[in-house]
């Protein structure tokens, strides 16, 4: 079986798991509906966007090989290529199989993370952020010129993980399950800027705005 394969079948079973809590019944959802909530994520941004070179400059001091190891194994949670079939998978599956509440759950999940995706591809060009290199210079914008490596905020990974993990939490209304899967989100964003693919304040924004559009899919 090829990497790729692996990969694919590794984010089908995490979300099939994850989405199997659909099925039982719960009196309240679990997902960030308070005011503090939304101010707390104004404070992380800030406070993010202040930490970006210090943070970056402590990942690239110490990397490993058993990080690196990790790393692989977290990326493919945030890539397009290997969510968008096991989305597919797992509606598609459910629905088959006579499953239909959970279908409609997967496919509700699906929805969101497509709006996220776009949401954040718009932000992405109006933004026009340089992702990290030697330079250590956190603060290059090019607003709506998002060529090359002037795509950074928000990062996709990360508005995508965030967007399945919201998903989740909305459709399920367990804390158990979304604290599985905003951990599983949040080893995503540590994975882009451990990779130096991303400041960290493009994973925040990323997952504040997948979690916002997110909380918007009707249900």
């Amino acid at each position: 079986m090829s990497g790729r394969n692996a990969a694919r079948i590794a984010v089908a079973v995490v979300l099939t798991l994850s989405l199997g809590a659909t099925s039982m019944s719960a009196q309240d959802q679990v997902g960030p509906h308070r005011r503090d909530v939304w101010e707390g994520a104004g404070v992380a941004i800030a406070a993010s966007l202040a930490l970006d070179e210090p943070i970056q400059r402590f990942v690239a001091a110490h990397r490993s090989h058993a990080a690196n190891e990790v790393a692989n194994i977290v990326d493919p949670l945030g890539e397009a290529r290997y969510v968008v079939p096991a989305l597919v998978a797992v509606t598609l599956i459910p629905y088959v199989a006579g499953e239909h509440s959970l279908a409609r759950s997967a496919l509700r999940v699906g929805l969101g993370y497509a709006a996220a995706d776009v949401a954040g591809g718009i932000l992405r060009v109006a933004v026009a952020r340089h992702r990290p290199d030697s330079t250590g210079d956190a603060w290059r914008f090019r607003p709506l010129r998002p060529q090359g490596e002037w795509g950074s905020m928000p990062s996709a990974h990360i508005t995508h993980a965030f967007a399945i993990a919201a998903g989740i939490a909305e459709e399920s209304g367990r804390t158990w399950a979304a604290g599985v899967v905003y951990g599983l989100a949040t080893l995503v964003a540590a994975d882009r800027v451990y990779q130096q693919r991303h400041w960290t304040s493009d994973t925040v924004v990323g997952a504040t705005l997948a979690i916002s559009v997110v909380r918007h899919i009707p249900r």
